[in-house]
This record gives structure tokens, C-alpha cells and sequence, in this order.
């Protein structure tokens, strides 16, 4: 025990002289520095400082590990061997409640032997982990940002983070964003942002701050799109936030070829903020303007076209002009307006998914101005009854389901879903869909929004997928 005491404390002094180590590298901000420190360049300050916290971040995981192993050694030279036999302490459901079962510390420590014997792991003691993952969320998240561990190890360990409720575990979070910006791990990066992405919550507003730091463009990207699908007023507002800090030409325009134009303000003031870019930048927001629709579309690209000299954005401004002031059928723009499908079985003036029997599907209105409501009035064609879920959005972004249940609609028609009035004005309605609820399309007309200060029809829709595109 006092061994065990005495090497905590040596550890303990070790890494804390390894903290003023790196903080003795660190720029000095106090108001007694040299009048010459101001002119720093701020991109060489900012590097410093992104170097020190990385430093930082990986003495604090590595002393985690550190603990961890002291603590079960600790334990070790407690416990006899024949403990693992003894009556339980605890409740019944309690790893010593039979003879000779084995803690979920050994499970882990077995898992993370067997790498010795083989690069996959044992996967029955990836399995028993998994099961006690509660207990050992610890020593997981130390592996799991500790660069001593094989990279397949860590990886293999991260996708078992991938739950919403790891959101209150500071350490696990922690041990994901170490994973995610250390360099030269691509499988152990792209596991870490999938289980942040699971995560959700503020998770997600850390991965924005972070998107920058990530070496990997093709990862990046993919962390651009997480953030986007998490934004709750829609992914274009992300996009226009993101279009403003970010630098590098092929992530701009990476960044244009999301765009789905709802809410079509957001979308056109990136390609606004696109027409004084490099030519490439240029270009891709004129290849984007051609997917949007609508006569504030045109006016755009008209405008533009008054001072764009280069002759490729110029042709894909051309092309944008002519398919601006048509909305493509099936489009989820075609659920805007009143009801105006003339067939009932068919009819390319209505929305449809991509395919007949794609499961879960969503579509998307906007409404201007918003207002209270109690009432969304569907009109269906094609095969009606697959609404399962009314979700209303404020005017600050917040969601707020307004009703769950079974279509009652068996036929085309108008269908009407009630709820108490709400206390805050709707702008925007999701319907999620179960599309394979029938065989054939289910197709929307037009979304009626009602309640004590009137009705509105959809002035812009966006979709998770549209029939033809």
C-alpha cells in the first residue's frame, strides 16, 4: 500500500512538472510583458495556443490512464485471490454473486490483452465490456485517448460511446475530441465523430468550435455534415454560419454543394456572400444557385450576372436562371401553397420521396409569418396515411412535437391533426413519414397550418430526399 502511495505521488510530481513544462512555452499575456510581445503575429499566437492545449489535454488523459492502473493495482493487492468466491456484498445482480465470475475490470483487461494475440481483439470480451460499459466508462475513455494503445484497440472502444446519455460524461467527451483531432488515426478519428454525432447535445456545438482543427479534409467534411444535420432551424442557416469563418476555397465550396435552399434566405446569402470569392469559390455558388428555385433566385443571379466577368461561373449562372423559375416536379416545393394536384392516384405537383417504400421520411414547411396553432391540415395523394409524427419548430429554432400517432387517412384527402393550442408561434412543421406504410408513393399536396390567429399555407419546404433527384 505505502508503494503503491509513494509511486502515485511520484506520478502526481512527474506530470505536474510536465504542465509548467509546456506552460513555460506558452506566450506570456501578462500586463508585465515586454511592449514587443504585442506584435506577435496572431496566427504564430494562435498556433501556440492550440499546441499548449493539446499538450495540455494529453497530460490530463494520460494521467487519467495512469490513475486507473494504480487504482486497480491497489485493489489487486487488497483483495485475495478466493474473494472472487465469497458470499455478495452487494445486490444479487452484483459480478461476485456467483462463484467464479469475473468483474468487469478482467473483462476489460482480458479485452485489451488479446490484442496481443491478434489485431481484431477477442470479441466475446468486446462483448462482456460493452455489457458492463456503465462501470469501466473510466478506464475506456483513458484507453481510448491514450496514443500507448493500439489504434485498432481504441478505435474498437470508441464505438461503444455512441450513446445520447454519455452527453454528462465530461471524460468521455473529453476522450472523443482527443481521439478526433489526433493526427494519423483515420479509423479511430471516423469512430470518435461517430459517436459524438450519437452524443448530440452540446457535443455538437464543441464539434463546431473544433472543425477547423481537423487534419483530415475528407473527415472534416464529414463533421461539417454532422453539424449541419444537428442545427435545429435547418441546415442552410449552418451552412451560412459556417460559410463565414471558413478559409480554405475547397471546404467554401464544399460547404455550397449542401445547401438545399430552406430556408431559401440562408442559401441565398451564402451564394451572396460567395460572388466576391476566388473563381473556384464562384463557381460552385452558381452551381449551387441552380438548385435553388423561386423568383428571389433569379433576382440573384440576374444581379449577379452584371459584374461577373468568368466565363464558367457566367454559363452556370446562365443555367441557374433558367431552372430558378422552375420548381423541378415532385420537388418539396411543391408542397408550398394551397392545394393544387389534379389527379389523386399521381401527380408530379406534389412532393414524393425518392422511393416508394424508403421508410422513414420527412418534409419540412416554412410558414410566414409564424402563428399560434391547434390544427395541421394535410392534403394527400397517392397512398395517403403514412403521418406518424408533427413536429413544430419556434422562432427560435427550438423543436416541440405537436402530435404522434396513426394517419387516419385510408385514402387521398384532406387529413386533420389536432393539438392543444400552442403557447408559442410556429414557423416551421416537420411531418415525418413512414413511406412503407403502403405500397406506392405517398404524396403531399399542401400543408395547411391553422389555430386562434388563423391560417397559412407553406411559403418554403425542404425534404429528406425528392423523387428524381
Amino acid at each position: 500500500m505505502k508503494l503503491l502511495t509513494l509511486a502515485a505521488v511520484v506520478v502526481a510530481a512527474a506530470l505536474a512538472g510536465l504542465v509548467l513544462v509546456l506552460s513555460s512555452g506558452a506566450p506570456d499575456r501578462s500586463v508585465s510583458a515586454a511592449p514587443h510581445a504585442s506584435a506577435a503575429a496572431p496566427g504564430a499566437t494562435a498556433a501556440a495556443d492550440r499546441e499548449l492545449a493539446a499538450g495540455l489535454e494529453a497530460v490530463h488523459m494520460r494521467l487519467d490512464d495512469l490513475v486507473a492502473r494504480l487504482e486497480a493495482l491497489e485493489r489487486g493487492s487488497r483483495a485475495p485471490v478466493d474473494e472472487l468466491a465469497a458470499p455478495a456484498l452487494r445486490p444479487d445482480d452484483d459480478w461476485r454473486a456467483e462463484p467464479g465470475a469475473v468483474s468487469p475490470q478482467e473483462w476489460l483487461r482480458r479485452y485489451v490483452a488479446s490484442f496481443a494475440e491478434s489485431d481484431e481483439g477477442e470479441e466475446l470480451y468486446r462483448m462482456h465490456v460493452r455489457a458492463e460499459l456503465s462501470s469501466l466508462l473510466q478506464p475506456v475513455a483513458a484507453i481510448v485517448a491514450s496514443p500507448a494503445h493500439v489504434e485498432k484497440l481504441r478505435t474498437r472502444l470508441a464505438e461503444l460511446l455512441d450513446k445520447p446519455k454519455f452527453a454528462a460524461h465530461g471524460r468521455v467527451v473529453d476522450a472523443l475530441f482527443a481521439a478526433l483531432l489526433e493526427r494519423g488515426v483515420g479509423e479511430l478519428s471516423a469512430a470518435a465523430l461517430q459517436s459524438l454525432a450519437a452524443i448530440g447535445g452540446r457535443a455538437i456545438a464543441r464539434l463546431e468550435n473544433a472543425l477547423w482543427s481537423i487534419e483530415s479534409r475528407e473527415l472534416r467534411h464529414a463533421a461539417i455534415q454532422v453539424v449541419l444535420r444537428a442545427d435545429p432551424r435547418g441546415p442552410d442557416i449552418a451552412v451560412e454560419r459556417l460559410f463565414q469563418v471558413a478559409t480554405d476555397p475547397l471546404d467554401r465550396a464544399f460547404l455550397l454543394s449542401l445547401l438545399e435552399g430552406a430556408p431559401l434566405e440562408a442559401a441565398l446569402a451564402t451564394v451572396r456572400a460567395a460572388t466576391n470569392a476566388d473563381v473556384d469559390v464562384r463557381l460552385a455558388a452558381a452551381e449551387a444557385a441552380g438548385e435553388l428555385h423561386g423568383e428571389p433566385v433569379v433576382a440573384l443571379v440576374r444581379w449577379w450576372l452584371g459584374f461577373e466577368r468568368d466565363e464558367r461561373v457566367r454559363a452556370a449562372l446562365g443555367a441557374a436562371e433558367q431552372s430558378a423559375s422552375q420548381v423541378p416536379s415532385y420537388h418539396a416545393k411543391q408542397a408550398c401553397g394551397p392545394p393544387n394536384a389534379r389527379g389523386t392516384h399521381d401527380d408530379p405537383a406534389a412532393w414524393a420521396c425518392q422511393q416508394s417504400d424508403g421508410g422513414e421520411q420527412w418534409l419540412e414547411l416554412r410558414y410566414e409569418p409564424p402563428l399560434r396553432a391547434e390544427r395541421v391540415v394535410v392534403h394527400e395523394i397517392g397512398a395517403a396515411g403514412g403521418v406518424r409524427r408533427i413536429v413544430g419548430y419556434d422562432e427560435a429554432g427550438a423543436q416541440h412535437e405537436l402530435w404522434r400517432g396513426v394517419d387516419p387517412n385510408t385514402a387521398p384527402g384532406p387529413a386533420e391533426f389536432t393539438f392543444a393550442p400552442t403557447q408559442f408561434r410556429v414557423q416551421r412543421v416537420r411531418l415525418v413519414i413512414d413511406t412503407s406504410a403502403r405500397s406506392w408513393w405517398e404524396e403531399i399536396d399542401a400543408v395547411e397550418l391553422a389555430g386562434p390567429e388563423g391560417s397559412a399555407w407553406a411559403v418554403d419546404a425542404s425534404a429528406s430526399s425528392n423523387y428524381g433527384s
